[in-house]
């Protein structure tokens, strides 16, 4: 089990590497490859505004919360 917290310099990494892997994709394909880190167990994506059907390409504007 890991313990993704994004203030020590192990979670800074680890959110930089997973925004620019699904930076500009479709949902689906996110969640695809969200799915295959070792370290994430469950996925979920909401998007804003919600008629959007692709997450921003922009990586800094995507927002990474643990739970």
């Amino acid at each position: 089990q890991y313990v993704i917290d994004p203030l020590t310099p192990t979670g800074a990494r680890f959110g930089r590497k997973v925004r620019e892997a699904i930076a500009g994709l479709g949902v689906a394909d996110a969640q695809r490859i969200l799915r295959n880190f070792p370290e994430v167990e469950r996925v979920e994506i909401r998007l804003w505004p919600p008629w959007s059907a692709s997450l921003p390409e922009i990586p800094s504007n995507i927002t990474i919360s643990p739970q």
